[in-house]
Parts: structure tokens; sequence; C-alpha cells
């Protein structure tokens, strides 16, 4: 048996004997109504009975029972069933007459079928608001004549009714808004506002009342328009007060009526709302299914005792896109996997009843659909299995929230790769279960280099481009088994869940900067950035998962701290390491504004005159903590934390300073010697700008400086640093490539460079005696000839060295036996000397 629930229309009744009247008016009805007809009025009650209507159209002359005869059993059985009367020769009386047995309507015919469309409309969806208050009614009389007024306040004073009164539609008015009214006795002809004025607009304050009409004129329009104000009773003047009390009487009836109503539907309304509970209380027998299944909304199915779907609802039709006849006489297992379905049964029989089981229907497209499903045991009279009654609620849109919670919860929104908390999640099961497999788990911490620069040169946009670009080619590199997740703005992490070797996690970090290195094409951009990256192995000793993170983040620290684009091992050396690096970092922040800092000077000799053409200013710091400290220390730490800025600006402040008061002491022409930043190069126009702020403000000219750039530095982005070069050297400052020879400079981007001068670093001039160091500075100095480029020579400590250098025409050098660094009053010595 299969049950469906549409969407009930309103039901019409048309009473009419003249069959032609009855299809003309059904055509028309049935586009918006269940429409019923008759063509007798004998039936109608018997009718009624059986197959309740929400309105009646009712013709007013009929053979045998007249029309108004049956508008009194109508309304005296069903009142709250409104009526519409038909006529083509009604009186004024029949008019009435209708009014007092509760018509709503008059319908004069021929019948204009958009004024009845209208009055059905009127009639069903006008209902007045009934209250459940109980005690006397309460009447209001509104008549200009005082007389009148007094008179029927004399004869209802022996009566249990409340009666107040008003001299004009206005004052009647502002009465109803201190209160309601049950019943309103309303004369129709006032002066300023007449009783159907009065009538309609205190519907607007107060719509429960039932009006009463009192007129000394009448007519049959008149009373039509009584009937259209839904007015009860319609009492000409003059009056027999009987009259009008049997109207307040039959008017009260009418109340109590209504209020019975409101109280039924009051008491349905609570019903309907327990429905939704029923899920987990439907009821065995199967003479009640029928009326819970008619209210249900969710999938209701039946089946026998064997499993085979004997009764489907229309919300399962619905929501599994079958028809009836596809369902019927099938398997449960149709909708419910086979050994899912065989486990369900064995349960229900076990336990007679089970209930908020999660479960997958398979729709019929093939699709899923997650419910929520009670059922049921069905028995026979005998106590036998009948069968088995599912109920499932739909809670794909629930489970859709709850994947997104998920992935907000266990995803990044950007790259889509797991989070830091799924990350942990995973990385612990992989740590619990390498005791198993033998296999020695490996966390390798990544962190982007450059990124930021990324991020203020481009904006955040493409940095957001660049992040997703990276994620996908990370998750080219790594097995089912292994876990990647990005844990921060520019940071990845990843568990390798099997390693055999050490050095299996090291080829693997490698892998990883070189696809990183590659260029990125970001919206017609190329992006160049690096990774450094951080190796934690997981060994018998260490197996916590949140010991394990933090080695990894100390080696990630130390890989930055040594250059970047690295990676390197965690050790019991490095963590003694970090925790020095973390002091000197937190003393460091404090170091300009303790004064810790000062620079010293060193000069730098041409050879071929022995003269000084350039100082170099060198970053010295006396820390309190740790004394003196070697820039070679400090410098990537304050690189690493971003305090290079204004430790840079400082040096670049005091370095100017000092040397436009030589320049301006001296007269001579040399130049002052800068070291640069790393993170200097990081921004389009930031050095750019200092320079030239810097050099206005001591008035030297941006040939008086040396700019001293370390090969590293140019490396980590070739083009930014090609580009910021390029506009140094428009402005007329001097570069020169420091330590050359420690890098990995290309030929073919130093000849693109505007590089002056070549420094070869001073570890290769120390070991001249070694023929394959003794080689690199020859071959060097023979390089730099062909580029028309000078070369400086570091770490200058022996007359053999410097003896060297002179015969194999070496432009200039700098280093202890020339002159050590010294303080601005030792080096104004040394000038004056100079220049003698």
């Amino acid at each position: 048996m299969e049950f469906t629930v549409s969407q009930k229309k309103l039901s019409i009744l048309v009473v009419d004997d003249e069959p032609e009247i009855l299809q003309s008016l059904k055509r028309p009805l049935k586009t918006k109504y269940e429409v019923f007809t008759l063509d007798t009025s004998t039936e109608v009650m018997a009718n009624l009975e059986t197959n309740p209507v929400d309105c009646i159209l009712l013709d007013i002359r009929m053979p045998g029972m007249s029309g108004i005869e049956l508008l009194k059993e109508i309304k005296f059985s069903y009142p709250h069933i409104p009526v519409l009367i038909m006529t083509g020769h009604g009186t004024e009386n029949d008019t009435i007459t209708t009014l007092k047995y509760g018509a709503s309507g008059y319908i004069k015919k021929p019948i204009d079928i958009y004024v009845l469309f209208d009055e059905i409309a009127r009639v069903t969806g006008s209902e007045n608001k009934i209250t459940d208050s109980n005690g006397p009614a309460k009447i209001l009389l509104v008549d200009d004549e005082a007389e009148i007024l007094l008179s029927i306040k004399r004869a209802l004073a022996n009566y249990p009714y409340i009666v107040h009164s008003a001299s004009s539609g206005t004052e009647a008015l502002d009465v109803i808004k201190k209160g309601n009214y049950d019943i309103i006795i309303v004369d129709l002809k006032m002066p300023g506002m007449g009783g159907f004025e009065f009538i309609e607009r205190a519907r607007e304050i107060a719509s429960s009342f039932i009006p009463i009409i009192l007129t000394g004129v009448s007519t049959q329009e008149l009373a039509i328009d009584a009937i259209k104000h839904a007015v009860f009773d319609y009492i000409k003047k003059p009056f027999d007060i009987r009259d009008l009390i049997s109207s307040i009487e039959r008017s009260i009836f009418k109340l109590e009526i209504n209020r019975q109503i409101f109280e039924k539907n009051r008491e349905l309304t609570t019903k309907e709302n327990m429905l939704e509970n029923l899920n987990n209380e439907i009821l065995l027998q199967k003479k009640y299914l029928e009326n819970v299944v008619q209210t249900i909304t969710n999938i209701l199915i039946i089946t026998d005792e064997h499993g085979l779907i004997k009764m489907v609802n229309d919300a399962a039709l619905t929501l599994l896109g079958y028809t009836a006849g596809e369902l019927v006489n099938q398997p449960l297992s149709k909708l419910i996997k086979h050994t899912e379905c065989n486990i369900l049964i064995e349960q229900l029989i076990s336990k007679q009843a089970i209930s908020n089981i999660e479960a997958e229907y398979q729709t019929k497209k093939g699709e899923s659909l997650f419910v929520l499903y009670s059922a049921t045991m069905i028995r026979d009279h005998n106590g036998s299995i009948e069968g088995f009654v599912f109920v499932a609620q739909d809670i794909s849109s629930r489970k859709t929230v709850e994947e997104k919670l998920r992935q907000l919860a266990y995803y990044d929104p950007l790259t889509k790769l797991p989070n830091r908390l799924f990350f942990e999640m995973q990385t612990k099961k992989i740590l619990a279960q390498k005791r198993k497999n033998g296999f020695f788990p490996a966390l390798l911490y990544l962190d982007l280099d450059g990124f930021k620069t990324v991020n203020d040169r481009l904006g955040h946009p493409i940095g957001d481009k660049l992040l997703c670009e990276v994620a996908r080619r990370l998750q080219s590199c790594f097995r089912s088994n292994d876990c990647l997740a990005r844990v921060g703005t520019d940071e990845f992490v990843v568990c390798l869940a099997k390693t055999q070797e050490k050095s299996d996690a090291g080829l693997v970090a490698q892998r990883l900067i070189s696809i990183i290195n590659r260029p990125f094409q970001i919206e017609h951009n190329e992006i160049s950035v690096g990774a450094s990256i951080g190796i934690a192995m997981a060994t018998e000793l260490e197996q916590d998962y949140n010991q394990l993170f933090k080695n990894a983040d100390i080696a990630l620290y130390k890989a930055k701290h040594a250059g970047r684009n690295q990676f390197q091992y965690f050790t019991k050396q490095l963590d003694h390491e970090y925790g020095h690096l973390l002091a000197m970092e937190n003393e460091l922040r404090f170091a300009l504004s303790r004064n810790e800092f000062h620079l010293v000077y060193q000069p730098i000799y041409e050879l071929s005159s022995k003269k000084i053409i350039s100082i170099e200013a060198l970053l010295r710091w006396n820390s309190s903590m740790f004394e003196v400290v070697s820039p070679d220390d400090f410098i990537p730490v304050a690189e690493y934390t971003g305090l290079i800025f204004p430790i840079s600006e400082w040096i670049l402040e005091s370095a100017l300073k000092q040397f436009s008061e030589w320049k301006l002491k001296y007269k001579t022409n040399f130049r002052l010697a800068l070291n640069i930043s790393t993170c200097q190069l990081s921004h389009d126009n930031y050095l750019i700008e200092k320079l030239q702020e810097a050099c206005k403000k001591y008035q030297l000219l941006p040939a008086d400086l040396q700019l001293e750039l370390t090969e590293t530095a140019i490396m980590l982005n070739p083009k930014q640093a090609e580009f910021i070069l390029a506009e140094l050297h428009k402005l007329g400052f001097l570069i020169s490539l420091d330590d050359f020879g420690k890098g990995y400079s290309s030929l073919s981007l130093l000849s693109r460079l505007p590089v002056s001068f070549l420094k070869i670093d001073q570890q290769f001039i120390g070991k001249l005696a070694e023929e394959k160091d003794e080689f690199i500075v020859k071959s060097v100095l023979s390089l730099s000839q062909s580029l028309g480029l000078d070369v400086v020579a570091e770490g200058v400590e022996t007359q053999e060295q410097l003896t060297y250098l002179i015969e194999h025409n070496c432009y200039a050098a700098q280093g202890f036996y020339l002159c050590k660094p010294g303080l601005p009053d030792e080096i104004d010595a040394i000038l004056k000397k100079d220049l003698v």
C-alpha cells in the first residue's frame, strides 16, 4: 500500500438544481479548488457528514428543501463553514433572512466568476481571530441617538452582559483601543462616520468582534453590503427589543462555538507539534500507521519479516528518486549495503527496536543519502514477527556542515593541506606504529626564504597563490602514508613515515629545496624563493611528538642562521647552540638602546701607490652578557629576526657622519665602504631611499660610497638584486662583490651586474702557499682583468702575501699586515700620516 502526502486544496461544494450552472461554475473553480457538486438540497447534510468542505455555494431557490431552510441546518450543524448564497430573483427580505441565519455572502446571477473568486477568497481567508477569554459578553452600543442608546442599555440591564456605549464612530474607536468587545451594535447611518466605515476601521484595531447593524433605511443593496462586511445580523428600526436580545443571544452562541473551534484547533496544533518526536515511538498496530505516515516528512519504509519492501511514503520516493513500483517487493538491500542490511535485521530481531543509527542509503542515481534512522519490529496478534518499520531522517545537510567544520578544524583553508592539529594527530599515529614496522619516522620542518619579500613587493593575493603552488609541488614529493601540513604563514611540516637511514631524510630535504628553488610563474610574475629545512629523527630514545616538533624547529632555526636555502639535522649540540642563540637574540633586541654597538674602520690601500683609497666601516658589539661577540655570530641572528634594519640604519647614520667629518677635514679623494645585508635587498626601494637620504643629510655624493655585497646575498634572489644594483649604479654608487669565491655566482650573472670591485675572500689569501688556493687567486685576478674589474684582496697578514699580490697586479688590499681595524681617533692618525 502506498501513501502519498500532497498540499491539500480548499474544497468547495456547489449546490444548484440547474446542471448548466453547476458545469459553468465547476470548470473555472477546479483550477484553484477541489470542487464537489450536488443538484438536490436533500443530500447536502448527509454528504457533509462524510465529506466536510471549506466553503458552500448555495442556490436560494431549490425544489424540496429551500436554500434558506438548508442554510439554517448547515449553520446549526457546521457553523464554521462559510456559505455564499446565489440567486437570480432575491428580494430584500431574502437577503436579510440569509444574513440572520449566518450567510457569509450574497451573489447575484448571472455570476461574474472573478467576483466569485474574490468572495471565496474573502470568506475562506479572513476568519476572525478568536480569543479564549472567559466571562460575560462585552457589548458596545454605537448610535448618535441618545434615546436609542438609553433604551437598549435599560433593556440589557437585566442580562449578564457588560454594556458600554458611544455616540459616534470616532468615540467608539477610542473605546475599542482601550479594550476588546465581543459584540458591537452599530447604527448604519450616523453623521461623520457611517456604520460600514466604522466596522472596517474597527477591524483594523480588533478583528474578533461580531457586528450587528441597526438601520432605519433598508434596501437589498444595503443588505448585500452588510453581508460583504461580515455583519452577523441586520435589524430594522423601529425594532422589537426581543429581536435584538435574540440576535445578541445568537451572537453569543456563535462566539461560544468559535471559542470551542479555537480550543479544538489549539489542541490539534499541539498534537501536530508532537508528531516530530514520534520517530522513536512508532505505533506497532497497523490501524494507526496510515495516520502517522500522512503526517511524517521523513523517509518511512515498511518491510515484511524477510526484509522485502512493502510500503514507502512520498518522502522516501522523493529523496531516493524511485517510484513506488520500483521499490515495492524489492529487498531492503537495494537501498542499504547487503551486509549492513543483514546485520540490521539481526539487531532488530534480538533487540526489537533500534534508534538514532547513522546509515548511508543509495539513491536511484547512485548517490549517497546520509540518514539518521530508527527501526522497530511489527508483530501480529499471535506475537509472530510480521515485519519491520524504518523511519529515517535526511541528514545530508548536517553531514555537509559537519564536513565543512571538519575542513575548518583539520585543514588549511588556503592550500587545502592538513593543518597543525591534523598533522599532530596523524604524526602521533605514525609514531605509535613505528615499533611494529621497524622504520624510523622523520619530521621535516620547512620555511620559505624570501616569502615576505614577495608579499611586500607583489601583494598578499600573489603571495597566497605562491603558497598554493608551493603546496602543490610539495604534495608531488611524498607517499600516501607520509603526512604534509601547513602550520604557519610560510611554514610547512612533513612526517616521513618510513625512513631506513638518517640520510634518507636528507635526500628528501634536498629534493624539496631543489623543487622550491625552481622559479614560479604567478600571473606573469617570475618569482624565486628558497627553502630552509630542519630535520628531526624519531629514535628509540626520542618518540614524543612535542619534543620531535621542537627539535625540528631548532634545526630549522640553525638552517636559517647558517645562510638559508639548506637543511640541518637536529643534534644535542644544536640544542645547546639553540639556547645560546635565543639568549643572543634577546640581548640583541636591547643592544641599540643600551649603546652596545660601535664602529671600527679599516683602510683599503691601492697597492701601486700605497695610498688609502677606501675605509671600510665594520660593526662591533660589546654585549653586557656575552662581552665581545663576533659579527659572524650576531649578524645572522639580526637578519633572521629583522633587527638588521634598525641596526643597518644606525650604521649608515654613524658611518656617514664620521666619513663626512674626514672628508671635510682632509679634503682627499677616498671612499667609505659599507657592508649591505641580505635583508636590505629584499625591498625594492628601501635601501635606495635610505642611502639617498643619508647622502643628502651629510652632503656626500653617491660616488663617495662603495657598497659591499656577498655572492650569497645576491644569489638568494638574483633578479631582485640585479634590479636594485642597477638602480644604485645609475645613481652613482659603486658596487663591490664581497667574499668572492665562497659563493656560487655564475659568470653570466657577474657579467650582468654593475660591479666595480671584486674582493677575494681572506680564506684564499691566507692559503696562497697551497697550490689549489693560489690557482683560485690567480684565476680571479685574470678573470677580473678580462671583465674590467678591480680586485681587492682581503685578510693580507704577511709580507709574502702582499708581495705576491703586487707581482700579480692586484689593485688593492686590506688586512692586519697593512692596518688593523681601529676606532675613529686611531684612523684619524693614520689618515694624517697617509697624507704626509
